[in-house]
């Protein structure tokens, strides 16, 4: 059972090399040697949104206060749009559509 990485922040830089899709991890698997049982695509779109709006750094170019206001309302903005996108409840009667997911899971068999 492996799980890899699609639609996500970097992470372990010198060491974040590749993005697999379904299809990738697929073709690596058989080149390898191994079987995929099970494949799954991980995350829902709006997850998707919620990971990318939280991994990023919102910081003034500039001392201004009026600058800093505008920082600090756009950070309110990005917390609550991660917390209503990571909330079952609020979006149980929406639908978010995306090509886009977190991660894959498979099941891969040995060959042999």
């Amino acid at each position: 059972m492996i799980t890899t990485p699609f639609m996500f922040p970097l992470h372990m830089e010198l060491y974040d090399y590749r993005r697999l899709t379904v299809h990738g991890l697929t073709r690596l698997a058989s080149m390898h040697g191994f079987q995929v049982e099970q494949i799954d695509r991980l995350g829902q779109p709006a997850h998707v949104a919620a990971t990318l709006i939280a991994d990023l750094s919102i910081q003034p170019a500039r001392r201004s206060p009026l600058v800093r206001a505008r920082v600090a309302m756009l950070r309110m903005a990005a917390r609550a749009s991660v917390h209503w996108l990571q909330s079952d409840r609020n979006c149980r009667d929406i639908v978010i559509n995306g090509n886009a997911y977190l991660g894959n899971g498979a099941v891969l068999r040995a060959e042999g």
